[in-house]
Formats: structure tokens, sequence, C-alpha cells
């Protein structure tokens, strides 16, 4: 077991040291937990965690280095150390930081000033290591983060859940990830080779009806994937579902988030005949819709570019939003989106006067560029490209971060149940 430090970075957008720090963290190379922010707020979010920072290392060419961010590290009891561009152009006598490095610093550069400066971050041993708090503005310790993800038939959500899954498990700063079928027409087992197609969804939450989830045992029911990330099948036929109620979906979801660093959940989004008081067979045939919008730290609408796109995503924000998701926390995803400047900008500018009645969103959309040849790589269940991973992925890592956590207690409106067993049920 070995004592490592967290050690946040800030550097300029063309940097080459956080990809190089990145590989000796999740190598084990160097005994350090590496975070990647991209401004000053997501560093402060970071250390607003609670979560010892040993060291936040600042880019000389970075536009946000500012006294008043380094005055905010000193205040969280970590060390600025400065990086040095190679034109030299930051005055670091004058902003106080007195541990600089070169620009082509090596590992060796940075030991001494951890040894010098920073407290480890804690004993990293064998058994659920500190990377629940990993993610920026992560929930209390030993909690994951779920994110969920619906759009209308044809625009790609699945695809982009199978994207954002993979993203986040290959992210240094998230640690495990769980990608879970919610869906009531569930593709996910054609999508990936798992050899079966159960057991699943239904599988776990018959296991909630007869006693308390424990997270330590929810591996039995979910795939290893190739992608980095655990995959829990779904329903076998869209009937499957008419039983269940949205606590009980809820329970099994807090039970995943505390199991996995990250929860994804690919799932309809319908609720516009759900409301929290429709009667049972409504409920339940939106159930997991229903418990997503009372637990989910962010909601992406994933969208097709055009009119009817506009149309089908602002009509999902409404109903999410209605059904209790803060609006803050709805991100849209336009999917094989156009390339022209003009056209993504005009797209923008729609949807930010179409949402404006609803609280706005949580920013402006994320767009996903055309992609062809996907048959082949859902076929033989291979890594999904990176220009439809990497869009998506650093969206969700950074909207989390800036965030923060949501009280992901499940709602008492969804009548909870799974607390204690259930004899009456076979």
């Amino acid at each position: 077991m070995t004592a490592r430090h967290t050690v946040v970075g800030l550097p300029h957008p063309r940097a080459g040291w956080p990809a190089e720090l990145a590989r000796s963290s999740t190598s084990g190379a160097a005994p350090i937990d590496f975070l990647t922010c991209l401004s000053a707020d997501e560093v402060r979010a970071v250390l607003a965690t609670g979560r010892h920072v040993s060291v936040v290392l600042v880019d000389g060419d970075s536009p946000q280095l500012t006294p008043t961010l380094l005055a905010d590290v000193a205040a969280a009891g970590a060390q600025a150390i400065g990086v040095d561009s190679p034109a030299g152009r930051a005055d670091w006598g004058m902003l106080g930081v007195t541990s600089v490095l070169p620009a082509a610093f090596s590992l060796d550069d940075l030991r001494a000033p951890l040894a010098r400066f920073g407290a480890p971050a804690g004993d990293l041993g064998d058994d659920q290591p500190a990377r629940h708090a990993a993610m920026a503005g992560t929930h209390a310790a030993g909690t994951g983060r779920t994110i969920a993800v619906s759009g209308p038939g044809g625009a790609g959500s699945s695809c982009l859940a199978m994207a954002l899954a993979q993203g986040l498990a290959a992210d240094a700063t998230t640690g495990s990830v769980l990608l879970v079928d919610g869906a009531r027409r569930a593709d996910m087992a054609m999508y990936h080779d798992c050899g079966d197609v159960l057991p699943g969804l239904p599988e776990l939450l018959a296991a909630g009806h007869r006693d308390v989830l424990d997270p330590e045992e929810l591996d039995r029911f979910v795939f290893r994937q190739a992608r980095g990330y655990d995959l829990l099948l779904g329903q076998r036929r869209a009937g499957d579902g008419n039983d269940r109620s949205p606590g009980l979906v809820a329970t099994a979801l807090h039970a995943a988030a505390r199991r996995w660093d990250a929860v994804v959940v690919d799932h309809d989004g319908e609720l516009d005949d759900a409301p929290i008081g429709a009667p049972g067979p409504l409920r339940a045939r939106h159930a997991v819709s229903l418990a997503l919008a009372s637990t989910a730290e962010l909601w992406l609408v994933v969208t097709r570019d055009g009119v009817k796109g506009l149309h089908d995503a602002v009509r999902r924000i409404d109903e999410a939003v209605a059904a209790g998701m803060p609006p803050e926390r709805v991100q849209v995803v336009v999917n094989r989106a156009r390339r022209s400047p003009a056209a993504r900008g005009s797209t923008t500018a729609a949807l930010s006067r179409l949402t404006a009645g609803v609280g706005g969103t949580a920013g402006p959309p994320v767009f996903v560029g055309r992609h062809s040849r996907l048959a082949g790589v859902h076929r033989d269940a291979v890594p999904l490209p990176r220009q439809l991973v990497a869009p998506v992925s650093a969206s969700v890592v950074r909207l989390l971060g800036l965030l923060g956590a949501r009280n992901t207690a499940p709602d008492a409106r969804l009548e909870p149940v799974g607390a204690t067993p259930d004899r009456s049920r076979p």
C-alpha cells in the first residue's frame, strides 16, 4: 500500500505536461492522483470537496492564473507550484509563488516539492481507495455520480450513453463506471458481446424486492466490458417492468452509486403521461425515468440537429423539469451536428430562447459531429471512436465538477421500497 498525493493541474490548453502526469498517475509510475481542471472555478470546486489536495500546478501561460486563485489555493491548505512557460511570461515573485518547475519538468522534479509541501492524500490500499472523491464536486465518500441519458428514437442516445461510459472509464478522475440499460425496449445486449441476456435489471430489482440491496453484491448482475465499464443489461420484453415502482428503481440506483464511481443510465425519458400523482400502471411504465428525475446528478437530452430535433429536446426538458429534475442539471447533446459555426450558433441561441421558461439548462449544447462505420464497432464490441466519446465525456466531467453534489437520497414521493424485505413476494 502506497501513500499518494492529490495533484490538481491548471494548464495552458496546449501544454503537454498534463497528459504525461495523467499517464504516470494511472500507470502507478508516480504516487499521485492527478486531476486536470480547465478553469479556475473547477480548481475551486475540487478544493471545496473537502479532499486534501497536496499541490496545485499552475501554468505560467494560463489566462486563469490570478492572485485571487492563488489565495484560494493557500486558504484550502494546498501548495501552489508554478510551471514556467517557454517564454517566461509569468512574474512568479510578484504572484507570491516560491516553487517553480521548468516547462519540461520530469517526475523527479515534482517529487521534491511533494515531499516538501504536500501531505499525502491517504493510504490507498486495495479496498475502495479514495478514488470516490476524485471527480470534482463528488458526493460524500463512497457515493458515486448518476448520469441519465435519454432522447427520442433515432437520436443516438444509446450510442452516446455507451460513449459517455467509455469516456468516463478512461478518465483518470472518475474511477469505476456502470452502464445501465433502463429503456423499456432494451438494446444494450445487442450492442455488446455479452454471451447472454441475463442477469440484468429485472433480476436486480427482484433481489431488491426480497431483501436490502448490498452494493458489494451487485457485481454478480453485471457484465465486464472491453471498453472499460461494467454493463447492467435491461429487460427482455417491454412489458417486463409493469409491476415495478419508481421507489424500487431509485433504491437500486442508489445502491449502484455506492458501488461504482459513475452510473450512466440509458432510459426513455418519456414523462408526459407519468406525473407524480399518476396511476400505478403509468408510473411503472416510466419507473426508471421517474426515479432518475429525483436522483440523477445530470440529465442529458440527446437530439438531432434541425427544427424537429429542437422541438423534441425542449419537450423532453419540460417533462424532466416538471418531474423534479433541476433545469441547471439538464444538458442538451446535439448528435450528428453540422460543422458550421453559424449553424451551431443558431442552434445554441434557439435552445436558449426556448428553454428560458423553465430556467434554462446547464449550459450551451454539446455538439457531436457526424460519424459513420459504427456497425462494425457494435458488431465486434470494440471501443467507440474518440470523436464520438470525447465531446460528451469531457462535458460531463466538467459539469459534475462545477455543479457539485445533489442530494440523491430516494425521493419520498416515489414510495421507496426495498429498504426492508418484502416477504409477500415469491
